[in-house]
């Protein structure tokens, strides 16, 4: 997640806009890059990046009414790679199905290309939903391109009754 490479100029522009993308990360709660000389009469230095993380596993609900609602679990750094993990279950005893899932794979910053993907599959009562999104943003004023695709596949079931007249 690091915008400069052993070997380039310090820019402190640069390390202050790292700083803010580090912090904008959903599993770490602050950064700081800090200057250190390497040594005397030395023309480079040495960086240091520290972080201080969240707690990467969370739990979340919401409940409609007593028989509807959600609930969710997440891991925001999976196996310490930064990659996300969301598992959603929805109820509703009015409904038939009357439970429902989704699951979502989020993996920020893709290959250090700053593309930020996710795969995403639920089953929600009736219908039933495939999902692929990759989407970079203006994250530094001196980027020049972003965008996103996503690609979105829903099925749906639908009981439709149909009054005959004779």
């Amino acid at each position: 997640h690091l915008l400069f490479n052993v070997g380039d100029l310090l820019d402190p522009n640069e390390l202050a806009d790292n700083e803010r993308i580090l912090r904008e990360l959903p599993f770490i709660h602050d950064a700081r890059i800090l200057i250190a000389e390497s040594g005397p009469g030395s023309d480079s230095v040495d960086i240091v990046v520290l972080t201080k993380d969240n707690f990467s596993l969370g739990l979340g609900g919401e409940l409609h009414e007593i028989d509807a609602g959600r609930l969710s679990i997440f891991e925001s750094n999976l196996f310490g790679l930064g990659q996300e993990l969301h598992m959603t279950f929805h109820w509703d005893a009015q409904r038939s199905p009357w439970l429902g899932n989704e699951i979502a794979y989020i993996i920020n910053n893709l290959r250090g290309s700053f593309i930020n993907s996710k795969l995403r599959f639920a089953s929600i009562f009736n219908a039933e939903t495939y999902e692929l999104e990759l989407r970079r943003r203006f994250f530094t004023p001196d980027i020049k391109w972003a965008g996103a695709l996503n690609l979105e596949r829903t099925r749906e079931s639908r009981y439709i009754e149909y009054a005959y007249s004779v």
